[in-house]
């Protein structure tokens, strides 16, 4: 883990987004108030620095070790910045589409005001570069195209194959984008295609991990992602589970997380990225603790079971 985002986390991100909140009118403010008391994020950021999270706000300090860049502090701590508000943008677009959980015109109005933070917060050091707008454009329309397809695929009538995921973690690779400033500013675009490469299997390891966890959840509200299908959750619940367990899917899911684990590591290792390195190997270790745990728990139901039954 890096000791930058772990410094920007501790004291940082809080002081930001309250400037933040204090530069919107009240209504917008008590929004925001309310999509970080929804989902825990009062003071307490370090789940940011979960391995089996997504690397926000990392990425960022890490392309600036890779590219030699010595980019200032303050204007990593800004791209830093900049990428949680682009987190905290789709978290809110992902409870209105997945949960329902906003009313739309609220949903509509957050996200809409997260977003222009976030561009304004890249805009102030890729200023007019032809490059990098470029880039964002495309990675954007990517993003908005992917989540349609989703939508789509998601209902049980779909056919949702792994080139199916592919496509759809496009909307994931859009976590490229403030790193792709410290490019610009390194004038360093020729890593660009070794960025993509990591932050590709970083990110697909990553939402495998969310969908084996949600799989029974997700089962339940509708959305049958590849990993429930895979699982056999188009035959229900009870099938899904058995399937988990005893039908070795949990296992399989694994291994293609370690598959594109093995990928990231090539990824960084060509990159030279010595913090990311290491943060794959406690991403790797704390998906061997999540294996250990399922298996766990699932052999004392079974233990269970069994004294439940000669009783």
């Amino acid at each position: 883990m890096s000791d930058s985002s772990t410094r920007f986390l501790a004291t940082e991100l809080g002081p930001r987004l309250e400037r933040l909140r204090s530069s919107l009118n009240p209504s917008l403010a008590e929004l925001l108030d309310r999509l970080l008391n929804r989902h825990g994020w009062t003071g307490d950021w370090g789940r940011l620095l979960n391995p089996l999270g997504q690397p926000v706000v990392q990425l960022p300090y890490w392309m600036d070790e890779i590219a030699s860049a010595g980019i200032a502090t303050s204007v990593l701590d800004d791209l830093a910045e900049a990428a949680v508000i682009g987190y905290l943008h789709v978290r809110v677009q992902d409870d209105l589409i997945d949960e329902g959980g906003w009313p739309v015109q609220e949903g509509l109005l957050l996200s809409e005001a997260l977003l222009i933070r976030h561009v304004s917060m890249l805009a102030r050091h890729a200023g007019s570069s032809d490059q990098f707008w470029t880039y964002f454009d495309a990675k954007g329309w990517d993003y908005c195209d992917a989540s349609l397809l989703e939508r789509s695929l998601l209902d049980p009538g779909s056919a949702y194959d792994e080139a199916g995921f592919d496509l759809v973690m496009r909307r994931s690779a859009a976590l490229a984008i403030p790193s792709a400033v410290v490019l610009d500013l390194a004038d360093r675009w020729d890593l660009l295609a070794g960025l993509e490469d990591l932050v590709w299997h970083v990110v697909r390891s990553g939402q495998l991990v969310d969908d084996l966890i949600d799989a029974a959840d997700d089962l339940d509200r509708g959305n049958h992602t590849w990993v429930v299908r895979r699982l056999g959750g188009s035959a229900g619940r009870e099938a899904l589970l058995h399937k988990m367990g005893i039908g070795g899917g949990f296992d399989e899911i694994i291994g293609d997380i370690n598959r594109d684990l093995g990928a990231a590591d090539d990824a960084a290792a060509r990159l030279g990225a010595h913090a990311v390195v290491s943060w794959l190997e406690a991403r790797r270790a704390a998906v061997v603790r999540l294996q250990e745990s399922f298996f766990a728990r699932l052999f004392t139901g079974f233990n269970q079971a069994s004294v439940d039954t000669a009783q």
